[in-house]
Order: C-alpha cells, then sequence, then structure tokens
C-alpha cells in the first residue's frame, strides 16, 4: 500500500490523486465541505454504484447537494447512516433524507464516526473516505483519509450492511431505545473484520 500525504487546496486534485490500492491523506483549511469531496471524488470515479454516508451532523443544502449527485449518471444508489442524536438535534434532516432517498435509504444507530464508501460499478475501484469532517463546511483545521485498500473498504462496507440488515427501515422513529442494542450487534463481528484486515496487510507487507 503507497502511503502519499497531499496538500492540494481543491477537491477535483485531491480526488485525482487517489491511486488503486494506495492510501492518500491529506489537511484542509477548512475551505471545502466533506459533500464537495464527496463530489469530486464521485465524479472522478463515476459510474459508482452506490454511496455510502455515515455523518454525525448535516445541513439541508448538504442533503440537497446529495440528492443532485445522485440525479446525475455519477452513481446509482446512496444510502445513509446517522448518529441517533439526529432524532433529537435534526429530526427535519432526518425526515427529508427519508423524503429524498426513500426510508429504506437510512439507518440510525451509535455513531460519531465520519466515512463515505465508493462502491465501483464493476465492483472495483471501491473508495473509503475517513475524516473528521462533517458534511457542513467548517473553516478549521480538518484531516482526510482516502483507502482503496479492498479489505479495509469492505469492513467498513460490512458493517453497515449489518445495521441495515438488523433494523428494518423507518424502525428507529418508531422504536429509538432499540438502536443502542442494535448497534451493538452490527459491532459484534468487528474484531473478526479488523484481524482479517490486519492479517492481509501483515502478509502483503510483512
Amino acid at each position: 500500500m503507497n502511503h502519499v500525504v497531499t496538500y492540494e487546496k481543491e477537491p477535483k486534485a485531491i480526488a485525482a490523486a487517489i491511486e488503486p490500492g494506495g492510501n492518500l491523506m491529506g489537511l484542509t483549511d477548512g475551505r471545502f465541505s466533506k459533500i464537495d469531496l464527496v463530489l469530486a471524488i464521485a465524479e472522478h470515479l463515476a459510474p459508482v454504484k452506490r454511496v455510502t454516508i455515515s455523518t454525525w451532523c448535516a445541513a439541508q443544502k448538504d442533503i440537497r447537494a446529495s440528492r443532485d449527485l445522485l440525479d446525475s449518471p455519477a452513481i446509482g444508489d446512496m444510502r445513509w447512516v446517522v448518529d441517533k442524536s439526529f432524532l433529537a438535534r435534526q429530526p427535519e434532516y432526518v425526515k427529508d433524507i427519508m423524503a429524498r432517498f426513500g426510508t429504506h435509504a437510512i439507518r440510525v444507530w451509535m455513531c460519531h464516526s465520519k466515512f463515505v464508501i465508493f462502491t465501483g460499478a464493476a465492483g472495483d475501484r471501491d473508495t473509503l473516505l475517513l475524516t473528521s469532517m462533517n458534511l457542513k463546511t467548517n473553516r478549521r483545521i480538518e484531516n482526510f483519509q482516502l483507502i482503496t485498500h479492498g479489505p479495509t473498504v469492505q469492513a467498513y462496507d460490512e458493517l453497515v450492511t449489518d445495521i441495515y440488515r438488523i433494523q428494518e427501515p423507518g424502525e428507529a422513529l418508531e422504536h429509538p431505545k432499540r438502536i443502542p442494542g442494535q448497534t451493538q450487534r452490527a459491532l459484534e463481528t468487528r474484531e473478526q473484520r479488523l484481524e482479517r484486515v490486519w492479517k492481509l496487510h501483515r502478509e502483503k507487507h510483512g
């Protein structure tokens, strides 16, 4: 796995630096938001089968921008996973996501981890974005990491798939007390996933 640190200040330039099997890390000065980076990456990797967004905070304009991306030929589908506090802090955003993407396209869990998964149309070029950024713009130093190491991307994708399997569409709104237990069930196999990733990493790099 190649490790590269970038100081590019434009989302399109960052997206263009993605390499298969690579690990691209960088810092920003907050001049662009995560949604700007998501849009640039999706357009660079297009066609993208699906974009999965895990966020703790989002503004309505970010959700609208995501909808615009879904309406474009860049990607085929979108999944959202948001923290339980969304239900209390920003209930209108949860309803807006459901209205724009469908009840089936969102799940709620106990999570402060911010990441985005780009699933390639042909099962290749899968990319994971890890970042301190929420979707909205924040004029602060933020970090990001773009990973194209297949097993790592798969581990995150499987975690999201598990919460989608455990929690029915719309269930979180009707039964929010179930969310902590559902989150724990989704995490039950995290050790096995992480061990598999590290094993492959050790086999490749010694």
